[in-house]
C-alpha cells in the first residue's frame, strides 16, 4: 500500500512523529477464514482502508515491545496522545502503520522486527522494506534482523523516515521493534590547503571503514561541483584521501568536498575545503 498520498484530507492518516512513533490504527475484514500464509492471500487483504481508520496512538521509545494480548487488545487510552475513542479496543483484525522521523547520529545501526502476525520495516518512508515478515504467523517464528544482510550495520545519518507496519489476526497480538547502535562514524572534515605551484598536498576525511568515498570539485567559487576522477594532478578520488600532486596555478581557489555512502540512507557530505 503506497504510503502516502499528499492529499490534505489524508494527512491525519500518514502523520509521522518527530522523535516519536505515531501509530495509525485501522480495522480490516479478512477475505478468507484460513491462515494468511501465502503472498496471494496477503495481497487480497486491505489492511489500511482509509474508511476503516480508527485513530492514532503515540509511542515515545525508538525500540518497543507491545503486547496487546496482555493489555486487552489494540492500542487505546493507556497510550499517551491517543486519538482513539475512550473505551475502544480492537481485539482482532486490526493493523497499524507506525511513522517516525528519527534524527540519527552518523553511525551504523542494526534493526530487528518480530510480530504475531505480520510485521515489516522501512528506513525510506515505506518505499522499500528492508525487513519483512508479512504473513500470519506465530511470534516465535517471525524474527527478522538486518544483521543477516548487513553484519556491519546500516549507515544512517540525520533525519530518517522510519515506517513499521503491522497486522493482527486472532488470537495473540504482539509486535517488537529494536534499534541498536553498532558503531559511530567519526568523519574528519577536510581542511584548507595552501601550497606553492609544483608542490604536493592532500585532503582527508580520516577513517571511513565501511563507507564508500567520492570527491567532488568546484572551480567556479562553489557555484557548481563536479564528480572528480583520477587523472592530471589528482589521485585517490574515490578514497578517504584525495591527493593533488605537482599543483598547477589554474587550481588556485578550487574547492573540494567528499561524499560518503553506506549500505543505505542518504550519503554523508563533508564540509568544503579550499586549495590556495
Amino acid at each position: 500500500t503506497p504510503l502516502y498520498s499528499s492529499a490534505a484530507s489524508d494527512v491525519y492518516k500518514r502523520q509521522a512523529g518527530n522523535g516519536q512513533w505515531f501509530g495509525h490504527v485501522f480495522t480490516w475484514t479478512p477475505t478468507v477464514g484460513g491462515l494468511l500464509n501465502t503472498p496471494a492471500l496477503i495481497n487480497a487483504q486491505n489492511f489500511f482502508d482509509p474508511t476503516n481508520y480508527e485513530g492514532h496512538v503515540i509511542y515515545n521509545s525508538l525500540s518497543f515491545d507491545v503486547n496487546f494480548t496482555t493489555t486487552g487488545g489494540a492500542p487505546g487510552t493507556v497510550n499517551n496522545g491517543t486519538s482513539i475513542d475512550c473505551g475502544n479496543s480492537f481485539a482482532q483484525n486490526f493493523s497499524m502503520r507506525l511513522l517516525r522521523t528519527e534524527d540519527f547520529a552518523p553511525g551504523f545501526y542494526q534493526f530487528s522486527i518480530q510480530g504475531d502476525d505480520g510485521i515489516r520495516f522501512s528506513v525510506d518512508g515505506g518505499t522499500t522494506w528492508i525487513l519483512s515478515s508479512w504473513l500470519e504467523q506465530q511470534y516465535s517464528a517471525s524474527l527478522r534482523s538486518t544483521n543477516t544482510l548487513f553484519p556491519n550495520g546500516i549507515c544512517l545519518s540525520g533525519p530518517t523516515n522510519l515506517v513499521v507496519e503491522y497486522f493482527q489476526r486472532p488470537a495473540d497480538a504482539r509486535m517488537t521493534f529494536t534499534a541498536t547502535p553498532v558503531s559511530t562514524i567519526n568523519i574528519t572534515d577536510p581542511v584548507d590547503a595552501s601550497v606553492c605551484v609544483g608542490d604536493n598536498t592532500s585532503f582527508s576525511v580520516g577513517n571511513i571503514t565501511g563507507l564508500t568515498a567520492q570527491w567532488y570539485i568546484s572551480t567556479d567559487n562553489g557555484a557548481t561541483f563536479q564528480l572528480l576522477q583520477n587523472g592530471g594532478i589528482f589521485s585517490g578520488a574515490s578514497t578517504g584521501t584525495l591527493n593533488a600532486n605537482m599543483v598547477t596555478a589554474n587550481y588556485d581557489g578550487a574547492q573540494f568536498y567528499c561524499e560518503l555512502s553506506g549500505n543505505c540512507g542518504a550519503p554523508l557530505q563533508t564540509e568544503i575545503a579550499t586549495l590556495s
